[in-house]
């Protein structure tokens, strides 16, 4: 999983390589997910401003769900994994010295391994509000409340928890 996580977060650091501008903030962490199976989920997201001044942000998300399924010759379990890629839009709703509040939402893939063989292809869409507490000017940390859909599960809702890098 950590593996699967790091090319994840290459792909996304080196597409993001290519933009003209530095994201905002840069995020990386963990999740507790009831479909997940260990509960437990990673994600990494780039944020861009649209609008400073307003107060409005594009985002680009990646999460990495692991999900244990039963092995289709009756033997055993195999593990696969659901991954979402969504870009959304963030409009910050308090902010106040180190303290910011955002909430928006976001659409976009969902792929899922159905069978040891085959892969899904899907919608995913989430509404999310997040607290922004910014240690110091580079560092910070993040706790986004996520609404997650996928026509999979429905709606599942993720508390996380992630580390924010300013560059």
């Amino acid at each position: 999983m950590k593996t699967v996580f790091a090319i994840l977060l290459c792909c996304t650091a080196l597409a993001f390589s290519q933009a003209a501008a530095l994201p905002t903030y840069v995020a990386a962490g963990a999740a507790f997910n009831q479909i997940a199976s260990p509960h437990v989920n990673l994600f990494a997201t780039a944020v861009y401003p649209v609008s400073s001044s307003a107060g409005v942000y594009t985002s680009t998300t990646a999460d990495v769900i692991p999900v244990v399924l039963p092995n289709p010759t009756g033997k055993g379990t195999y593990l696969s994994f659901q991954v979402t890629m969504r870009q959304g839009v963030h409009k910050v709703i308090y902010a106040k010295g180190k303290l910011a509040l955002l909430l928006g939402g976001d659409a976009g893939a969902a792929f899922s391994q159905a069978s040891p063989s085959g892969t899904n292809v899907n919608i995913a869409a989430s509404g999310t509000g997040t607290v922004i507490y910014q240690i110091n000017p580079t560092w910070g940390v993040m706790a986004p409340l996520r609404g997650l859909y996928t026509p999979q599960t429905g709606w599942n809702f993720v508390p996380e928890i992630g580390v924010v890098f300013k560059p």
